[in-house]
């Protein structure tokens, strides 16, 4: 398991990196931070006509930008939790220490955890992308808002499904250098509704129920190749 380390260079300053590079307009307009969209079309690029890409497919080097925001997590057995296999060092900055095989979100209040939880886990079974915003604070009383995605990505060793996420401030991320986020606030989710899974003609019926549960604003968002054919 790794963390990610921001690369070295010009895009490098103090350990961060410019995440407002290279907006891509062609994005579903609910994704809102710059960030996020590169994702989401970096994701959409390497996938072609799947429901998901390999993981392997997911080269570093074209979101070096993004690296110290990017996580990558699994289910735990016979648990609600998501462990993380490799996170960035701007998330683990925001929360406070080293995130690496631990769950993301486990310190967060009964009904953001369980929410994310559900948001993770149907990225992960029903193949369907995600974004949500939430509002955080630090100890010292200080307000980030950031903007979270989950994309379904297969693991090459065992072709299980894994969530390959980003978590982006729309602050200036070093006005939080040194403070630790400790509280968090649901404000709204999306659904990213891509083209059916390729073993179905439709969407699994199982999925509606999931997608009703999600609360506060919950929006489908049509988008993928279905939207540009």
């Amino acid at each position: 398991m790794t963390q990610i380390e921001p690369r070295q260079g010009p895009l490098a300053v103090m350990g961060m990196v410019n995440l407002y590079m290279n907006d891509d307009p062609s994005a579903p307009q609910e994704i809102a931070h710059a960030g996020t969209r590169n994702l989401f079309r970096y994701w959409e690029s390497n996938r072609g006509e799947r429901s998901a890409p390999l993981r392997s497919e997911i080269s570093l080097q074209p979101i070096r930008h993004l690296l110290p925001w990017i996580f990558i997590c699994e289910p735990v057995a016979e648990t609600s939790a998501h462990r993380l296999r490799l996170v960035g060092t701007g998330v683990c900055q925001l929360w406070g220490e080293n995130m690496t095989g631990k769950d993301l979100f486990a310190a967060w209040s009964k009904f953001e955890r369980e929410t994310m939880s559900k948001l993770l886990h149907s990225a992960a079974t029903e193949l369907q992308p995600f974004v949500m915003r939430c509002r955080a604070r630090t100890e010292a009383g200080l307000l980030a808002n950031l903007e979270i995605m989950g994309l379904p990505v297969e693991a090459d060793d065992t072709g299980e499904k894994q969530v390959l996420g980003l978590v982006v401030p729309f602050q200036d991320p070093e006005l939080f250098r040194g403070h630790r986020l400790v509280s968090f606030d649901l404000v709204s989710i999306r659904i990213i509704w891509t083209e059916p899974l390729p073993h179905s003609n439709k969407v699994s019926a199982s999925a509606p129920k999931s997608v009703k549960k999600l609360q506060p604003n919950l929006q489908l968002i049509r988008g993928g190749r279905d939207e540009q054919s």
